[in-house]
């Protein structure tokens, strides 16, 4: 009865943090699989050619995961 696809409407953060909540999985296991193991599948496909070299700082409290910043060298390209 919703608009959205299953998950669709959270955020990265959010859905690494609902991962943790829900299979109680360290939040370094969660952030990897939302993160590394993507990137690797897609090096595997050839679909990129290596991992960017950025960095992203990060928050968690509470159960929650605020993403502060991201980094690419000492470039910000975001921040809140």
């Amino acid at each position: 009865g919703s608009p959205n696809l299953a998950g669709s409407a959270l955020t990265m953060s959010e859905a690494v943090a609902k991962y943790v909540e829900m299979t109680g999985v360290s939040l370094a296991e969660s952030w990897e699989a939302a993160s590394v193991r993507p990137w690797a599948l897609l090096r595997e496909a050839g679909v990129v050619k290596r991992v960017p070299p950025s960095t992203v700082l990060a928050r968690w409290h509470g159960g929650r995961l605020d993403v502060l910043a991201t980094l690419h060298g000492r470039r910000v390209l975001w921040s809140q």
